[in-house]
């Protein structure tokens, strides 16, 4: 991606109170849910359980990576 469509959508993003990565994954959910087949559902529940996962093994009072 071009590095200023990169900087303009992180801006927007910003604007809308959300990171990249929140809207990036909204878009997936999003995207799975209204085309995807049985499979592609199940993996999604699967991705979820394991971003849960990731998400529980981080320091509660870790900032994000954009905080810092």
């Amino acid at each position: 991606m071009p590095k200023p469509m990169w900087e303009a959508w992180g801006r927007v993003n910003a604007r809308r109170g959300i990171t990249r990565t929140e809207r990036i994954l909204d878009t997936l959910r999003a995207d799975i849910d209204a085309y995807g087949d049985d499979t592609d559902r199940a993996d999604l529940h699967e991705g979820e359980k394991e971003l849960a996962k990731r998400r529980a093994r981080m320091s509660p009072g870790r900032p994000r990576r954009s905080d810092h």
